[in-house]
């Protein structure tokens, strides 16, 4: 009775520890009004104030899971309707079988609006059901001339096909 008691009490302050670490997390998220925190600099923040690796690694894989757990019959207040977009984050599992030119590429394509984001999240999945362990360029390549079909945008999309088309020389 008294194991399952400190078990208990070793638990809820495990959990305490780590809400506070997600709250911090939130805090400098909103704090910085659209800039980037890094993972990794926060992580040295945490650690810096105190928290236990293993806490601070709980933490963002509790704040990764959120959207897991959010669905369509979750209701928000109206006011959130008038938030601008977010930027778009890579999952633990993307960002381990996504190479890092495979993500700059898609964020690119984003950013400059040749790829919706239910395109980015098309070609996202179809990379994801890809059974190799790491995707890259070629693969991106031919998830897109899988998913869009409008030539003139693949052409867009890929600088280098253009190079290969037939060249005019105007007089």
């Amino acid at each position: 009775m008294i194991l399952l008691k400190i078990k208990e009490e070793v638990g809820f302050i495990l959990m305490e520890r780590i809400i506070q670490i997600i709250s911090h997390v939130m805090k400098e998220f909103l704090t910085h009004e659209g800039h980037a925190c890094s993972r990794q600099s926060l992580t040295k923040e945490l650690v810096r104030l105190g928290y236990d690796p293993d806490d601070i690694n709980a933490a963002f894989d509790s704040l990764f899971a959120v959207p897991v757990f959010l669905n369509d019959k979750v209701c928000f207040p109206e006011k959130f309707s008038e938030i601008k977009q977010g930027q778009r984050i890579f999952s633990p599992a993307e960002q381990k079988k996504l190479s890092m030119a495979f993500q700059r590429e898609i964020v690119r394509l984003t950013n400059c609006c040749l790829l919706s984001l239910s395109e980015a999240e098309q070609v996202l999945f179809e990379a994801m059901q890809l059974e190799i362990t790491e995707v890259g360029l070629k693969e991106l390549e031919l998830i897109l001339q899988k998913t869009i079909k409008e030539e003139e945008r693949i052409m867009l999309m890929l600088p280098y096909k253009a190079d290969m088309s037939v060249a005019f020389l105007l007089n």
